[in-house]
């Protein structure tokens, strides 16, 4: 791991290619995807795209990749999701969005792609057949960012950070069905399917790093029993109703932490990957 690869100061996410352990890591400062070799970690292919890229999602049916990238950070009022062809490693179009894409969300079927728009407080589906937005749906709450989804119940959740709250909208119509708190500096948000939860992560600023932890009975309960959201809602710092909140052993920061997603069996080598690219600079 003594290598330094040139560029890589700001890496951001990061998909792991199942057929050829492929390992594609977007870095926000120079506009670059950089395609490693899983498996020895050698610099494969750098594919210039505009300033920003953030998200990176794989599509395994279609072996196409989507990064997010443009926005304010390119000095433009729109964003963009690149389209990566992942066998020729070629950025083949992209698909105009609202603002920079601060999360990209991929069904199972790779048909429908879940677009975060932070800047507008927005979420866009887009159609990816025809590569092209097909709806638009408002939230309730400020930057929304990270995001998972739970295709089994057709439910989006998204974090956003003003206020700090955690949304769970319908994906097959965009209506809103819970709004609940979660904690400050939202900068991940992840669902469990075995235990059927959902965990957002994040950082106050001079804070240590916290992770609310929020049940899926809880998100259930709260669009069948009839009861007000406020009687349902976790409270922190000292939760209740199946949400608990705990600080991690050391503090965490909101900015450049690597985050990832897996097609493949390898992890342990993608961690080490992520673990070398997440090194301050000497």
């Amino acid at each position: 791991m003594g290598e330094k690869y040139p560029g890589v100061s700001k890496a951001a996410r990061h998909s792991l290619r199942g057929v050829s352990q492929q390992v594609f890591v977007a870095s926000g400062d120079d506009g670059m995807l950089r395609v490693f070799r899983a498996d020895t970690l050698e610099l494969l292919d750098s594919i210039k795209l505009d300033l920003g890229p953030n998200r990176v999602v794989y599509d395994p049916h279609t072996k196409l990749l989507y990064v997010g990238y443009g926005g304010k950070d390119a000095a433009k009022d729109y964003g963009e999701v690149g389209i990566i062809e992942a066998k020729t490693e070629k950025h083949i179009g992209d698909i105009k969005v609202d603002g920079h894409p601060g999360e990209l969300l991929l069904d199972q079927s790779g048909k429908t792609l879940f677009v975060f728009v932070s800047a507008t407080n927005k979420v866009q589906v887009v159609d990816t057949n025809k590569r092209e937005v097909v709806s638009t749906w408002p939230v309730s709450s400020q930057r929304n960012g990270d995001g998972a989804f739970d295709e089994r119940t057709h439910r989006l959740f998204g974090g956003t950070r003003t206020p700090p709250r955690m949304l769970v909208v319908d994906s097959q119509t965009g209506t809103e069905i819970a709004n609940l708190a979660t904690v400050e500096g939202m900068d991940g948000v992840y669902f469990d399917a075995a235990h059927k939860r959902v965990y957002v992560s994040g950082a106050a600023i001079r804070a240590p790093g916290m992770l609310s932890r929020i049940s899926k009975t809880t998100l259930a309960t709260a669009k069948l029993s009839g009861k007000s959201r406020q009687d349902l809602e976790p409270v922190l710092p000292s939760g209740r109703r199946n949400s608990t909140v705990t600080t991690w052993p050391r503090p965490l920061t909101t900015r450049n932490r690597p985050r990832f997603s897996c097609s493949n069996q390898s992890s342990e080598t993608l961690l080490a990957l992520l673990k070398f690219l997440g090194r301050k600079k000497q």
